[in-house]
């Protein structure tokens, strides 16, 4: 069903709508393959100058193939917003709620600066330098703007995603690089890779003839 006053475009891979403040709107991601996706709402005043009152951003949200995600939208109200629900089998069964990841105010409206990341690497080295056995990993994120909303990282080339919540221990023989991934509360994404391990020293060749 159409909405009076809307529109949308469609933009390097992403969506962006508009709509009238006045009313209350349910938005729905379905996916056509199991991706996370980010939403990002932004409240403006004035038709002209359209200037940034609110941020609310839904960071790396999971939808499978055959599920959606729904999210109750009211511009006019100024409290806490809405969790988006997820519904992974389309079943009518909502299977996590995921409250916003930032919401800020008009202050950090300009805020397109990626948070910085620092990976410390604490642990045994070889002669040549690579790191051998348990490798403590520390990650520290700065954002000097709306601040960071949370780190994750891979192990595994972004198999799988774990939530940074303090240093912890990998084994260089098994874990080659570190992919880490940092968000601010406006939406932004800083990232830094670091290689671990393993240990790729080489024996020496020596080729002859007869």
């Amino acid at each position: 069903m159409a909405i009076p006053g809307s529109r949308y475009a469609l933009a390097e891979g992403a969506v962006f709508i508009t709509v009238p403040s006045s009313g209350t709107y349910t938005v729905t991601v379905e996916s056509q393959g199991s991706h996370d996706f980010d939403l990002r709402i932004r409240n403006l005043q004035g038709v002209d100058t359209n200037l940034v009152q609110r941020i609310t951003t839904y960071i790396d949200v999971p939808v499978t193939s055959s599920g959606k995600a729904q999210l109750t939208y009211e511009p006019e109200n100024t409290g806490t917003p809405s969790d988006i629900a997820v519904d992974f089998e389309n079943d009518g069964t909502i299977d996590l709620t995921l409250p916003p990841t930032g919401d800020v105010g008009p202050d950090f409206s300009n805020d397109t600066t990626p948070p910085g990341i620092t990976i410390d690497l604490e642990g045994e080295t070889s002669p040549s330098g690579w790191f051998i056995g348990e490798v403590m990993v520390t990650i520290t994120a700065s954002d000097e703007e709306s601040g960071i909303a949370k780190v994750d990282y891979s192990t595994d080339f972004g198999g799988s995603i774990q939530t940074y919540t303090g240093p912890f221990t990998v084994n260089a023989e098994v874990v080659s690089t570190l992919i880490v991934k940092a968000t601010d509360f406006v939406g932004n994404e800083g990232w830094s890779t670091i290689r671990v391990g393993p240990d790729k020293t080489f024996l020496p060749i020596t080729i002859s003839t007869e």
